[in-house]
């Protein structure tokens, strides 16, 4: 299991950029908004996998490796909005994208596959970012995700990915939806999946670090999150690599308990 933040398709885009990830059997994308222009399709499979969904409605998609013993349920997807975007952020990203959008939501995508005879439930997600116009909209967004989880797919064997844009790890909203939810975050150990150096808040960092006399790596986050039913799954091993993004990607191996 990978989940990918594609930096606005940037990891799409370059040459090999999803190469690190190619092992996974089940690949979570977010910040996929061009998925036709940027040829996603025929990326993945020329790499062997096929690309279930994908629309620029969330900015999500989800592809699975062919020639396995893990099957995608026909009809099994569902979407669900977990709130209209800010306008401030579908400016940010058609600026970014040089490029206007449809309109865009933050939501979540969900289906079910098959792993031999054992039904699992997969599910990508990117809520907003704690910075918006409106500072309680990913609070929002979380619980709402949470009541969904909760309402829909309770007793699944789940695990949902994404980037769940925490700063610098899951705060007090995060850990009460995994406590609702009964979903465990794999271990990332220390291994940040968002870098400060690089990134666009570089420069305000570098001045916060001086001003605290910190190094700027103090700075770094984990952004991203694979979830897990334990009851479900044993994660066999974990590892945070790097891809053409301004975060890097998680790789889980399961166990089915």
């Amino acid at each position: 299991m990978a989940t990918a933040n594609t930096y606005f398709g940037k990891a799409i885009r370059t040459t090999g950029g999803l190469t690190p990830i190619k092992n996974a059997d089940v690949i979570l994308f977010q910040e996929v908004f061009t998925p036709k222009a940027n040829r996603l399709d025929t990326i993945l499979t020329d790499m062997g996998f096929t690309l279930v969904h994908a629309a620029p409605r969330f900015g999500l998609a989800i592809a699975l490796k062919n020639n396995t013993n893990l099957k995608y349920v026909e009809g099994s997807l569902q979407e669900h909005c977990l709130a209209k975007m800010p306008a401030v952020e579908k400016l940010y990203i058609e600026k970014a994208m040089r490029l206007p959008l449809v309109l865009i939501e933050r939501g979540l995508y969900i289906l079910s596959i098959v792993i031999g005879k054992q039904p699992v439930t997969i599910a990508t997600v990117h809520p907003t970012t704690p910075v918006s116009a409106k500072p309680r909209a990913r609070y929002r967004q979380i619980v709402t995700l949470g009541k969904i989880i909760s309402r829909h797919y309770a007793n699944d064997a789940l695990i949902l990915g994404g980037d769940m844009n925490h700063y610098p790890r899951p705060r007090s909203v995060d850990h009460a939806f995994h406590t609702k939810t009964d979903l465990s975050p794999v271990d990332l150990g220390s291994e940040p999946t968002w870098y400060a150096k690089g990134s666009k808040q570089e420069r305000i960092l570098s001045v916060l670090s001086k001003f605290l006399r910190r190094p700027l790596d103090h700075f770094n986050g984990q952004h991203d999150i694979i979830l897990y039913r334990k009851h479900a799954f044993r994660p066999i091993k974990t590892e945070v690599v790097d891809i053409p993004s301004d975060h890097r990607s998680i790789i889980t191996t399961f166990e089915i308990a």
